[in-house]
């Protein structure tokens, strides 16, 4: 058999695809991240015409494993000439030391397991890869390292960019958009109230904040609009926002803003335009990639707790 190993690493992307899932793929070198950054780059922005299978095969080959590395070895060696006065030490207060010494054939603890919060927990799983990435770092070969920012980038760009049309929010009505923008704000770590349809000053949620160090007041104007809002809809939200004493407010559209618009928002930091792309990308990560076919569900769920409201209560 043929073991020879394959050097990547000046691969282009089609050498490095037809390399990575071949029987040889076990010879590559490097295997637990992409070869280089120029196949990288074509690999994320060309990710959405990739199956989920395929990403998900990259992402379990990127992943650590349940193993231990050339490395470990070397340090096992290390720790073996310690006294045992610095062996104890060294194994009590450094985990990764003590997997080591105790496990040598199983020191890393894999982190495969994220794949199962995909797809519908991309921002879970982020954590989860962060959290491991900050707790090991400091022990990680430098391709196991590549290979925990090339999982995360693979999982943004895959489960974060998907481009949902916008024809998705046009169909639904108007208090269903602004349940679904409610439910963003929720899930985005706000308690929100939605306001009745005559509320003063246009604002159709109030989402606050009252942690320490992060208390805010936050007035929600949503618009499921076709064309774009122009400037004067945002100067009356300052108005609003300034006479409320409120931090900020937003205008969430299904649309987009007109230049002037824009500018008045970039010189008043007080207010925050978000159109189609940033909403749908905030859906990405908040609600869930596929977040269009979750909106019937939200929706029944919002139209029980209204029903619950007009039951007439029992003496």
């Amino acid at each position: 058999m043929n073991d020879k190993i394959i050097d990547a690493r000046n691969f282009n992307y089609e050498e490095w695809e037809k390399a990575f899932f071949s029987k040889t793929y076990l010879q590559i070198f490097p295997q637990m991240c992409f070869p280089n950054e120029l196949v990288k780059e074509y690999y994320l922005s060309n990710i959405r015409h990739k199956s989920d299978l395929e990403v998900r095969e990259i992402l379990r080959r990127f992943l650590i494993k349940t193993t231990s590395l050339g490395c470990d070895h070397n340090v096992h060696g290390y720790l073996l000439k310690l006294d045992n006065e610095k062996l104890k030490a060294s194994v009590d207060e450094v985990e990764y030391f003590h997997r080591i010494f105790f496990s040598p054939n199983h020191t890393w603890e894999g982190l495969t397991w994220i794949l199962d919060l995909l797809p519908h927990f991309p921002k879970e799983a982020i954590k989860g890869i962060d959290a491991y990435f900050l707790a090991n770092c400091q022990f990680m070969p430098d391709f196991v390292l590549a290979g925990i920012s090339d999982c995360t980038s693979i999982i943004r760009a895959k489960y974060f960019e998907i481009e949902h049309p916008n024809k998705f929010l046009l169909e639904i009505e108007p208090r269903e958009f602004e349940w679904l923008i409610d439910e963003l704000y929720k899930e985005m770590g706000y308690n929100t109230k939605l306001t009745a349809s005559s509320y003063d000053g246009g604002v159709d949620i109030i989402a606050e904040k009252s942690d320490i160090g992060q208390k805010e007041t936050t007035l929600v104007q949503c618009k499921k609009y076709k064309s774009n809002i122009g400037v004067s809809t945002v100067r009356e939200l300052g108005g609003v926002v300034a006479d409320r004493k409120a931090t900020k407010g937003v205008i969430v559209t299904t649309a987009h803003f007109t230049r002037e618009a824009s500018k008045y928002s970039e010189k008043n930091p007080s207010i925050e335009l978000i159109d189609y792309p940033k909403l749908n990308r905030l859906l990405n990560i908040h609600i869930n990639a596929g977040w269009p076919l979750k909106m019937d569900a939200i929706f029944r769920a919002r139209r029980f707790k209204e029903s619950k409201k007009m039951m007439p209560t029992q003496s």
